[in-house]
């Protein structure tokens, strides 16, 4: 009854400890490693939340979590306001290992999760939908497009992404952005100093000022919203 850690209590009706503040486990002993286990324990909600996750392979680390309906957990990966200054013209090594804006290190504001990070909850089973959400901060001026089945590779793949298939949910007053990766086919990530896109003449991630999973650079602006 007192070997509950980390301000976890002990329940003598279920015999096991109660456990608060992000803390998992049989004594609340540890980060959980996904959103999908934090709602095991009842945290998260509709309403979102930052917690800590700890996946094992590195600290633990920031991120926001939400249910979207009851099948589905909302893992923020991406957050940028319209607008905002954060400085998104940075190299693979930041893409790879994540950032946060530069005048507040929280992911109440606007971050990059962290390919690697990215592609672990993926292959966990804890990130097979991406919803991208651009929200100028207007009335009813949003776009919203939801990739399906989505699969992001490891390192080696340069950390492609591929999915399902893809349908745009919110559009409203005729946004002018669109789909623009191919279903099924992995898509490496790009960025400024490491060039993986298929156009031979120019390099995506530098023209739209951006890292992104670039095909060509026919449609990087309304492709990428970071750039």
């Amino acid at each position: 009854p007192d070997g509950c850690l980390n301000g976890g209590a002990w329940s003598d009706v279920s015999e096991t400890c109660r456990c608060c503040n992000g803390f998992v486990g049989l004594r609340c002993e540890r980060y959980a490693e996904s959103c999908s286990e934090l709602m095991a324990y009842d945290y998260v909600t509709f309403n979102t939340k930052t917690f800590l996750l700890s996946p094992g392979f590195s600290a633990p680390f920031q991120t926001n979590c939400a249910v979207l309906k009851a099948d589905e957990i909302r893992t923020d990966i991406v957050h940028q306001t319209i607008g905002n200054a954060i400085n998104n013209t940075r190299t693979w090594s930041e893409y790879v290992d994540g950032y946060y804006a530069p005048e507040n290190n929280s992911t109440e504001r606007d971050f990059w999760l962290g390919l690697e990070k990215i592609h672990y909850l993926n292959q966990g089973g804890n990130l097979t939908k991406l919803i991208f959400v651009l929200d100028f901060g207007l009335a009813n001026d949003s776009f919203r497009v939801k990739y399906d089945d989505v699969v992001i590779g490891g390192p080696e793949t340069h950390y492609s992404l591929s999915y399902g298939q893809a349908r745009i949910v919110t559009n409203n007053n005729n946004l002018p952005f669109s789909i623009c990766m191919s279903p099924n086919t992995p898509t490496p990530f790009s960025t400024p100093d490491a060039d993986h896109d298929q156009d031979p003449a120019v390099n995506c991630a530098g023209a739209a000022g951006a890292g992104w999973w670039f095909r060509n650079c026919n449609f990087s602006t309304e492709c990428n919203p970071l750039g």
